[in-house]
């Protein structure tokens, strides 16, 4: 997605409001629909132009319990930073050798025209769920057979011989167990 912002680069406070669906190409995730962009430009004055507003997408996932794919609309909140590519800001530094949080959060930016197709995909990545759930529910899969337990019942023994250096740990749970008991 490319936006023209040689109108408002020079005018700080003034704004463009963008409501636009695009296809993004995210070679690490699958998605389901283009996304829905709706996001305000600002100028901040000396080139800087401020980027905020929300993205909606659906992609889709893979459970982390049961491994089966399902849809999961994400809703992703923007707030980024363009500056040109020749500004002070972004030049190396000599002699600098650390990076600083703010060094990370400002993208670069050539000729009044954002790319912000870098932005999207970032955003986008970083809101996909830790753990992805097909449902809250998920029962996941037999770790003996490998049956999704959420479409049926396990098929195999659940007195099966344990690994024997578990013996111990099986022992000390059967012991505590009995003393709460008493």
């Amino acid at each position: 997605m490319k936006i023209i912002v040689g109108d408002i680069v020079n005018n700080p406070g003034k704004s463009l409001c963008v409501n636009q669906d695009e296809a993004v190409d995210i070679p690490e995730l699958k998605l389901l629909t283009p996304v829905q962009a709706k996001l305000k430009l600002t100028s901040t004055g000396e080139g800087g132009i401020s980027v905020k507003g929300t993205l909606k997408v659906k992609a889709e996932l893979d459970c982390s319990r049961c491994a089966s794919p399902y849809a999961e609309t994400l809703e992703v909140d923007i707030d980024e930073l363009f500056l040109p590519k020749d500004s002070p800001e972004l030049a190396s530094k000599p002699g600098k050798e650390e990076v600083l949080a703010d060094d990370l959060c400002v993208f670069a930016y050539d000729d009044d025209q954002l790319d912000l197709g870098d932005v999207l995909r970032q955003n986008i990545l970083a809101s996909l769920p830790f753990c992805p759930l097909c449902r809250e529910d998920c029962r996941g899969i037999c770790a003996g057979c490998g049956v999704d337990l959420n479409h049926g019942s396990c098929t195999c023994s659940k007195n099966e011989e344990i690994d024997p250096r578990w013996n111990v740990l099986k022992k000390f749970m059967n012991d505590t167990s009995s003393e709460k008991q008493h």
